[in-house]
């Protein structure tokens, strides 16, 4: 009866895999978080889906020591592996995908509509070629800052600044 009492507040499921959170947090608010034949963990981290679906079906979904969040959006990986290390998001083997895009991050730093190819304004700003996106910035969902973005094909030229060391690494020329 419990098990049905979670499964209907549509909060946190795991199907024939294991469901870890040690010393962190793992939360969906509004939507809902599988884990289909794989392994979601989360040690001293903070797993965040809000408003949104976050799933792993096939592989494995690891933060440690790191964020990974997805606000009012996807983030799928499909027989592959979704890893965060210390504030980085890899998909190695497979596709981390945020509204149907290819969603990459070295750095730590993320891009949540990998669809949605950047704008470059300057080295500092951008915009996305999305009203959805652009509405959830103006309601202080999310802001990104840029410091370097390609408009084209190649979306690892595309990085989203999370804090002042990532910042110092850019800068250094530090990528993964």
């Amino acid at each position: 009866i419990a098990q049905f009492l979670e499964a209907q507040r549509g909060i946190n499921r795991c199907h024939g895999g294991i469901n870890r959170c040690h010393g962190g947090i793992n939360r969906c608010h509004g939507g809902i978080n599988r884990c289909h034949g794989g392994i979601n963990r989360c040690h001293g981290g903070i797993n965040r889906c809000h408003g949104g679906i976050n799933r792993c079906q096939g592989g494995i979904n690891r933060c440690l020591g790191g964020i990974n969040r997805c606000h009012g959006g996807i983030d799928r990986c499909q027989g592959g592996i979704n890893r965060c290390h210390g504030g980085i998001n890899r998909c190695q083997g497979g596709i981390n995908r945020c509204h149907g895009g290819i969603n990459r991050c070295h750095e730590g730093i993320m891009s949540p509509w990998g669809h949605h190819e950047p704008v470059c304004k300057n080295k500092t700003s951008f915009w996305w070629k999305s009203s959805k996106s652009v509405a959830l910035r103006q309601n202080g969902v999310q802001r990104h800052e840029v410091m370097r973005c390609h408009v084209g094909d190649d979306r690892r030229g595309s990085f989203l600044l999370t804090n002042t060391d990532l910042l110092e690494n850019l800068k250094r020329g530090r990528w993964l």
